[in-house]
């Protein structure tokens, strides 16, 4: 029983009889359910078209996800840092340049121990479009790394490490956090910590 509030240690372990009597069984790692996520062989790309519920929508939207692999402190520091520096180039050319859309962003996705890279642009324009546009900006985009300076990656990484060493604004985004540790079996509540020396 993970609780998260303004309880004692006594207090908390005194709500473990009555979740379980509620629940009217005992308490046991063998009943969580397995969580899977798919793996995407290398080098192969999977893609999904979805019409919009209403036909008069002329909205459409590109999610491109780069599954990078396991998490491990190293690789989660590295891709916080890569979509740090990709993020403000990202919206640069797609939005501001090329104005293809309403909303561009880039953020990182962890599921179940496995981490990646969502590219993301909702729009008016056609979805095979913009994913073209995506696929462009990917294929440039070390061009664009290239002619960054030092200055401009210190600055990226020192706000990056700021920003993951901010406290939490509620419970809710610390319990999420910790209870993703207890999920994925991991029990790694320096998670922030162990990132930020890596």
């Amino acid at each position: 029983l993970m609780s998260v509030g303004n309880f004692t240690v006594e207090e908390a372990k005194a709500f473990v009889p009555k979740v379980v009597g509620a629940l009217n069984k005992q308490s046991t790692s063998d009943a969580q359910p397995e969580f899977l996520v798919l793996q995407i062989p290398e080098g192969k790309q999977i893609s999904m078209l979805q019409d919009a519920p209403n036909p008069e929508d002329v909205n459409s939207s590109v999610v491109m996800y780069l599954q990078v692999g396991p998490q491990s402190v190293r690789d989660d520091a590295m891709l916080n840092l890569t979509t740090q520096l990709l993020c403000q180039e990202f919206f640069g050319q797609l939005r501001t340049a090329e104005q293809l859309g309403y909303i561009v962003h880039a953020m990182t996705e962890r599921n179940y121990r496995v981490q990646g890279l969502i590219l993301l642009v909702q729009s008016t324009r056609d979805p095979l479009f913009l994913a073209e546009r995506v696929e462009k900006f990917l294929g440039d985009y070390d061009e664009i790394l290239a002619k960054l300076d030092d200055e401009f990656f210190m600055s990226a990484k020192q706000g990056l490490i700021s920003k993951t060493m901010a406290p939490y604004l509620n419970y809710s985004d610390f319990s999420a956090e910790y209870f993703d540790e207890v999920l994925n079996g991991t029990f790694a509540f320096d998670q922030k910590k162990q990132t930020v020396a890596a």
